[in-house]
């Protein structure tokens, strides 16, 4: 009996074993199809994209919260008013429609959106055109200036969105995903800007509004992709490649000014640094004290301005100049300094000086004058004895100066709810030309529970009350 040709089957290699171990695993791990349900998650999107009746009013009830928080700066009422909006239902049915080619069900997502948009301006116009208090809060400012990173917050955010809707148990994620990419704060402050006429505002946050639509549309339209939902019309080859370009175009269009705008918060970011290592150096000199600092931007010549404000040791013009030179070696080009010093000595020698120049001073120019009267003419005596007197009617004059302004201090304190520390001197301030002017300044601190309108009132009164008591034309004002 003739045996036949049979080739044994080769058995594969340890390698490529674990490699399609290593493929199974991966699959198992990160399959999307996992707890799948493709049917009911096209209904419950599909029904997500009306807004009429009670998602209304309940739209109508999340602006108000969010406008109430925004304008009172509570993070914890804004997160409460995006966890009640119904806005991702249009957008996320819009990413759908354009993934199953739907044209029908997109024209309703559009409109449905459009007319969620007007009633959620309109409402947040009227409540900030009401609201008294007008105040840019920091969560208003906030939304004013998207950039990059806004992008990958709604993109992943709208991932998660959309995943977390086609399984079987939604989980908690729709909630997590509304508060992720915040689409109420932006349109919030879009009617802040519009109330108040404040185009920066409406325009800053609308865009950060049309940049979460978009990339949450995007990454809807992915994941249907993916999963392959069923097309409720089979594009044709040309008409895909068509709808990939317009798509490209867009997100393109819309991504670019967030680029531009991220690359100037890192310019701004690294500037600021820069700045806090200058401002660390001038705080290791010896005898000088920095209580605070601001910076002027100039956009248009990019001549920014450093104020620095210091106590202790007076700087003198070399120094000046030294510190100027400087600027250049922590990266702070384009950079005026400017300095509002105190004449030359703290707030805790002041009093110390004072006392001893009735004492020391003076007794050491007597002492000297006694020595020296055998030598010296009788016009230089009475030279001598003006100075003396010249010197004690200034330390008179400072001490006296110095108990006036403490009595100010602590009556102060006594009538002005919420003021920590208050102090009084006459800075010198040194402008980049040269030029020198002595200005009235008052320091303040006020604490953090008082609120901002009820300080700026009693801010005022004690402006009035400093320029009375000590005849000033004018009085600055430093917050440390």
């Amino acid at each position: 009996m003739e045996q036949g040709n049979e080739t044994p089957t080769s058995k594969p290699s340890l390698w490529q074993q674990i490699k399609q171990a290593l493929l199974q695993l991966l699959q198992q791990r990160f399959s999307l199809r996992e707890d799948f349900d493709m049917e009911s998650s096209a209904k419950a999107i599909s029904k997500d994209i009306y807004f009429s009746g009670y998602r209304v009013w309940i739209l109508i009830c999340s602006i108000f919260i969010a406008s109430i928080g925004l304008n009172t700066n509570s993070t914890a009422v804004i997160i409460g008013a995006m966890l009640i909006s119904p806005l991702m239902g249009p957008i996320v049915g819009a990413g759908m429609a354009i993934g199953t080619n739907d044209f029908a069900m997109l024209k309703k997502a559009v409109r449905n959106f459009i007319v969620m948009v007007g009633v959620s301006l309109v409402t947040a116009t009227l409540y900030f055109l009401i609201t008294p208090i007008d105040t840019e809060q920091t969560e208003l400012v906030a939304r004013t200036q998207p950039t990059i990173l806004d992008v990958g917050i709604a993109f992943f955010g709208g991932l998660a969105g959309i995943i977390g809707a086609t399984r079987t148990e939604k989980g908690n994620v729709i909630p997590g995903v509304a508060i992720a990419t915040a689409l109420m704060p932006p349109l919030c402050t879009a009617g802040y800007g519009l109330a108040h006429m404040k185009w920066n505002f409406f325009f800053g946050a609308s865009y950060l509004f049309v940049l979460n639509c978009v990339f949450i549309a995007l990454a809807t339209y992915l994941i249907v992709r993916y999963l392959r939902f069923p097309y409720a019309e089979v594009p044709d080859e040309a008409q895909a490649k068509r709808l990939q370009r317009y798509m490209l175009v867009a997100v393109l269009l819309i991504v670019l000014p967030s680029g531009w705008l991220f690359w100037g918060v890192v310019q701004k970011t690294i500037y600021e640094t820069n700045v806090n290592k200058f401002i660390d150096a001038l705080q290791k000199n010896e005898g000088i004290e920095v209580i605070s600092n601001k910076i002027e931007y100039d956009k248009k010549n990019k001549l920014h301005r450093l104020h620095v404000y210091l106590l202790g040791k007076q700087v003198d013009s070399i120094k000046y100049e030294i510190l100027k030179r400087e600027l250049d070696d922590y990266g702070l080009q384009n950079t005026e300094l400017v300095l509002h010093q105190e004449g030359g000595i703290t707030f805790s020698e002041l009093s110390q000086i004072e006392s001893r120049l009735t004492g020391e001073v003076t007794n050491q120019l007597k002492e000297q004058l006694m020595q020296e009267m055998l030598t010296k003419t009788e016009e230089e005596l009475r030279h001598k004895q003006a100075v003396i007197d010249s010197l004690q009617r200034l330390a008179q004059m400072q001490q006296q100066s110095s108990l006036e302004r403490e009595r100010f201090a602590q009556e102060a304190y006594a009538q002005y709810e919420g003021l920590s520390a208050l102090s009084i001197a006459e800075v010198v301030e040194v402008l980049p030309e040269g030029k020198k002017d002595t200005l009235p300044t008052l320091f303040l601190r006020w604490t953090k529970n008082i609120p901002r309108s009820k300080q700026k009132e009693q801010e005022q009164r004690l402006l009035k009350w400093a320029k009375t008591r000590f005849q000033f034309d004018t009085v600055r004002v430093v917050h440390y």
